[in-house]
């Protein structure tokens, strides 16, 4: 029995992240580059819905590493890069704190059991997320 409780705490977090990555893997999924304080770009995958127009991401704060890296780029001028369906291209970026209700609501709708997936894994629930609009 203990054997069994010891494999199972062995486990539990490879499970975990697992779960993580193939609730984030579902859907559409856009590659971001941005570059990081050694100016080398670094590649993130993320989810994207379409609103007012635009393309939109969604970080879970303000504080989230792809989204620093993001706006100290754009802050700088430095051209940032998305690809998505196949096609690479530089957007302009804007945050835009006002729309996070809609863009979690849009991402909900999209991303469904798999949102709400990150969502109870993560422990996130939202309410501080920051809507970034993507425009060509």
């Amino acid at each position: 029995m203990l054997k069994k409780i010891l494999l199972l705490l062995v486990l539990a977090p490879f499970i975990y992240f697992g779960l993580i990555m193939l609730a984030s893997e579902s859907g559409e999924v856009v590659v971001l580059e941005s570059q990081n304080e050694q100016g080398e770009l670094q590649s993130t995958r993320l989810w994207v819905v379409e609103h007012d127009g635009s393309m939109w991401l969604r970080a879970g704060d303000d504080q989230s590493g792809w989204y620093q890296r993001l706006m100290t780029n754009v802050q700088a001028g430095q051209a940032v890069y998305v690809t998505r369906d196949g096609e690479r291209f530089s957007p302009s970026v804007v945050s835009d704190p006002s729309q996070a209700a809609a863009v979690n609501a849009l991402m909900d709708e999209k991303y469904g059991l798999s949102n709400d997936a990150i969502s109870f894994l993560m422990g996130e629930y939202r309410q501080d997320a920051v809507a970034v609009r993507l425009s060509r």
